[in-house]
């Protein structure tokens, strides 16, 4: 954010920089919001949102970790359960003994660790299958909200959760998936405005927040109110034939270039969703997700009863 002679700018999502004109730092503060300022009720939409994409159980990188660690976990899963399928396979059309094999493999496939796993597994599959069917979910899952007594710990501290910043020229203001926090010196941060903001953008005295799961708002001389006829999740608003235009990311009717490559990182990111595919993609993911459920569920009673007969034995 840019007012007069200042930049107002985020860093890492955790900290806030105050520079001037030449990119000279004036100031590098960590915003801390007093507990009391977080205690708000979120939607299970909004949870299941967070869990999903790993920053929905701890704060900083942790639940991101957790993430990891599951999906690490699963691609060896699923690589040594295919190679034990298929010297089992080999072993009973006694095309090869490999007993000794699959006795091996089953030792470092059914493990503490595996079934540690198993828990993130299933939220992520869970949740993946909510998303996919988003326009059907969703208007249950945001009628259900969840007080702060019930929420991850996440919610409490929000240290690494600045996603969009704002001056104008008095009121700082940052904003996490709570709302908009706004403060005079950068060291009290008091509660603005509810809502996830996916963008601010500040044209002179007006304030213009692009609303995440949440309505689309305005900040002028009348307070904060809705911001109508603006579409979901605009990335940016400016003036065009002397109205109020909006760059919409997911139907944007300006014109816009055309390339005949792509980048590795829009590839992987429409083979996850399926969109590379085409909206059918989804049920394919769906029997994928339910699959996997299923073995981690079937898996693990069955890791129990084989630790129980090893006891007993």
């Amino acid at each position: 954010s840019v007012y007069a002679n200042q930049i107002f700018a985020s860093i890492d999502q955790s900290q806030v920089v105050v520079l001037d004109l030449e990119g000279k730092e004036l100031q590098r503060i960590v915003p801390v919001i007093n507990s009391s300022e977080l205690e708000h009720d979120i939607t299970l939409a909004r949870l299941i949102r967070d869990v999903h994409y790993g920053r929905g159980l701890f704060d900083g990188i942790w639940s991101l970790i957790i993430n990891d660690f599951a999906t690490i976990m699963v691609s060896f899963l699923l690589l040594s359960g295919m190679v034990m399928s298929l010297l089992i396979y080999q072993t009973r059309k006694k095309i090869a003994n490999r007993g000794k094999s699959i006795r091996m493999i089953l030792k470092i496939h059914a493990t503490s660790l595996s079934v540690l796993a198993a828990i993130p597994l299933i939220l992520i599959a869970l949740s993946g299958i909510l998303l996919d069917h988003s326009k059907l979910f969703t208007p249950f899952l945001k009628l259900v909200s969840i007080s702060p007594a019930y929420q991850p710990p996440v919610y409490h501290q929000l240290s690494a959760d600045i996603w969009s910043v704002d001056y104008d020229g008095k009121i700082y203001r940052i904003r996490n998936r709570h709302g908009i926090y706004k403060s005079h010196d950068l060291k009290e941060w008091s509660f603005e405005n509810s809502g996830f903001a996916y963008k601010m953008v500040r044209m002179d005295d007006t304030l213009y927040v692009s609303g995440m799961g949440a309505p689309n708002r305005i900040l002028d001389k009348n307070g904060w109110n809705k911001l109508e006829h603006a579409p979901h999740m605009f990335k940016d608003a400016f003036m065009s034939n002397e109205a109020i235009a909006y760059l919409n990311g997911h139907k944007n009717t300006l014109p816009s270039p055309h390339f005949s490559d792509a980048t590795l990182y829009s590839v992987l990111f429409t083979l996850h969703d399926g969109s590379f595919f085409g909206d059918w993609w989804a049920y394919v993911n769906d029997i994928t997700a339910i699959t996997l459920i299923f073995l981690l569920i079937s898996g693990t009673i069955l890791w129990m009863r084989i630790k129980r007969i090893l006891k007993v034995k």
